[in-house]
């Protein structure tokens, strides 16, 4: 019998460039991912099999020769698996998604695909005497036997086995993935139809590799799952195995390292040099965690899972590398980082999303300084709700809940004011005093910061407006707002509509605006308006960002002193000469210095001893409600 083998060999072309390419890439190293590579290199031995067993023995021999009779039989002994080897790839994936109660459904269809297979594997080792498979006639030929379509019956059982464990779980499956496996069934049974049709086209390997081939181009390939930079995983392919480990209820450790003012690296050493410290700190993850698997997470943080218990060790040791130096190429730096701990399962898992309770712990962290490690436990889930519920009241209010409360910025010579302070407040009945620290930052996530802007402006102008003798009020504005074009335009029209005079009008600005701003943006914004009069001035002086170049650059009129540098120095002598010290280039740069948080009569006292023109703070005027401010300034 003559076989047209030209499929079986375009299959093999094509399985050994899947393999050449999967050699190459990084996966994760789960036992799906092992079973994919296990399936290609079986796939291959399967179809070579075939191909041996279709070339005839140079010399044709009564019956068939020894060599037709081993390979035809290897041939039937090693092809029919392969649908169970696909079937349980599938299972697998499944097994990763599905809770603990689906286990029972996967293993008793595995146990079906693989009885199935046993008893089948009688029939070809008995077949050299029950010639049910095939036999050679004879002058030699092949004679198919009278049950040599078995394993295309058994594949297409197996396919409708693996069917149907796949709408059963369809629930716990990415819908991609059902979309593509619910095709292969059908695509698979239509070529064993054509195989039975077209006896002489060898098509039974073509089935497997169109298989294959639809894994991994849509779920094994690398360029979906890796990391360009690091090599290693991706977010998509840590959020996809957090899923699964939430769903199976898998005993886990997560750690989320999120790397602090990266970006200070990047601009002192260069992008090229950044990157090159990113990839450290991966492979430098990846040998402190050598059985957990490291994630980039994002741009500059990372993510570590460990299932195999040790998981204080796992946090301590990555928390500890982070106090020591890094060096790359001879260039060493500090990488300060901050940390985010989850533990799996966590009992109100399905309440919120895993990665939200991350992030809203990284954040956390970060807020409490360099290098501290956040847990995710039910405080931090109890603060994501509020927060939750915060952001809709702020989504909906439309200012009911706002109000303006005012301080004032004295003279400490003469002690008459200097300039006023609006700051803005939030109340509800459900929420209480809401701190601008919590709801300033989440309007700003939420994108409405600028609205929040804007209804703080309008509210001053009418004040102004209505009372124009009032003195000069400063109001805050958010970094975002230079990258809104719409802003200046509202400010002049606003000032306009109430005839207030711009000089009347203080924007302050805090030192990290400048971090998350560009910085020329800040420049254009701050020139349009103090060309209209208009003064700015700089807020929080001292936090740690400050820059005296960038005070030189750009064009404010006063700088508030923070109240952290009052009480930096250890002894008196110390705080006079830095105090003094800072008020002294404040003061030969051209700007008004104002120092903020003033507490007690000592400090006080100690700031007109050593010159300092303007104070605000609680000593001197505690901050109060609109009502309370006019009947004390226009009395």
């Amino acid at each position: 019998m003559t076989w047209n083998v030209a499929p079986e060999i375009v299959s093999l072309g094509l399985l050994l460039v899947i393999l050449q390419n999967a050699a190459m890439s990084k996966w994760r190293v789960s036992l799906r991912e092992k079973f994919f590579i296990f399936s290609l290199f079986y796939t291959i031995f399967a179809i070579i099999i075939n191909l041996l067993s279709m070339m005839p023995f140079p010399q044709v021999t009564p019956f068939g020769s020894v060599y037709d009779w081993i390979f035809n039989t290897a041939y039937f002994i090693f092809y029919p698996p392969l649908y169970l080897i696909f079937n349980l790839y599938i299972a697998l994936y499944i097994a990763e998604r599905a809770p603990k109660e689906s286990a029972p459904k996967i293993k008793r269809t595995a146990v079906i695909l693989f009885l199935s297979i046993a008893l089948y594997e009688i029939v070809p080792i008995i077949n050299f005497k029950t010639h049910w498979l095939f036999y050679f006639d004879a002058q030699g030929n092949y004679i198919r036997g009278v049950i040599n379509h078995l394993p295309l019956g058994l594949a297409i059982v197996g396919i409708l086995v693996g069917f149907s464990l796949v709408i059963s779980q369809r629930h716990y499956i990415d819908s991609y993935f059902f979309k593509v496996i619910i095709w292969l069934p059908i695509i698979t049974i239509m070529i064993i139809v054509l195989q039975t049709i077209f006896t002489q086209v060898i098509l039974t390997g073509t089935t497997m590799v169109l298989a294959l081939i639809a894994i991994y181009l849509n779920f094994q390939t690398s360029k979906i799952s890796i990391d360009n930079l690091t090599q290693f995983p991706n977010r998509d392919t840590f959020v996809a195995t957090l899923a699964q480990l939430i769903n199976t209820k898998q005993k886990t450790t997560i750690m989320v390292v999120s790397l602090d003012n990266f970006k200070v690296v990047n601009d002192t050493f260069g992008q090229a040099m950044g990157d090159r410290f990113l990839k450290a700190v991966a492979t430098t993850l990846a040998e402190i965690v050598p059985q957990g698997e490291v994630f980039r997470y994002s741009g500059d943080e990372f993510a570590i899972i460990t299932t195999k218990g040790r998981e204080l060790s796992m946090v301590g040791d990555v928390i500890n590398r982070f106090k020591s130096h890094w060096s790359v190429n001879s260039v060493t730096s500090r990488l300060g980082a901050s940390f985010a701990i989850l533990q799996l399962p966590f009992k109100d898992a399905s309440t919120v999303d895993a990665t939200t309770l991350l992030e809203f712990a990284i954040q956390r962290a970060k807020d409490q300084g360099s290098g501290q490690a956040v847990y995710c436990d039910a405080l931090i889930l109890e603060d994501i709700k509020r927060r939750t519920l915060l952001a809709d009241h702020l989504l909906q209010s439309q200012g009911e809940s706002l109000s303006l409360h005012f301080q004032p910025i004295y003279s400490l010579e003469s002690g008459e004011v200097f300039f006023v302070e609006a700051l803005l407040r939030m109340e509800s009945e459900k929420f209480g005093r809401i701190p601008p620290s919590e709801f300033i930052p989440l309007a700003e996530e939420l994108g409405i910061i600028g609205d929040l802007s804007r209804w703080v402006l309008e509210k001053i102008c009418q004040l102004l407006s209505s009372r124009p003798h009032l003195p000069t009020i400063s109001i805050n504005l958010s970094g975002l707002q230079f990258n809104d074009p719409s802003m200046t335009l509202f400010i002049k029209e606003t000032l306009q509509h109430y005839h207030v005079d711009p000089s009347k009008i203080n924007i302050e600005l805090t030192e990290s605006t400048f971090f998350t701003t560009f910085f020329d943006d800040a420049l254009t914004f701050m020139d349009e308006l103090i060309e209209w009069g208009i003064k700015f001035h700089l807020d929080d002086f001292g936090t740690g960002y400050s820059s005296l170049v960038r005070m030189i650059t750009l064009p404010f009129s006063c700088i508030k002193i923070d109240s952290s540098l009052l009480r930096y120095a250890r002894t008196e002598e110390e705080r006079g000469d830095f105090i003094k010290s800072i008020l002294s280039i404040v003061k030969q740069l051209g700007f008004c210095p104002v120092v903020e948080g003033i507490e007690s009569e000592e400090e006080l006292q100690f700031l007109k001893e050593i010159g300092c023109p303007y104070g605000q703070g609680y000593l001197l005027q505690r901050p109060i409600a609109q009502d309370q401010f006019l009947d004390k300034f226009l009395t």
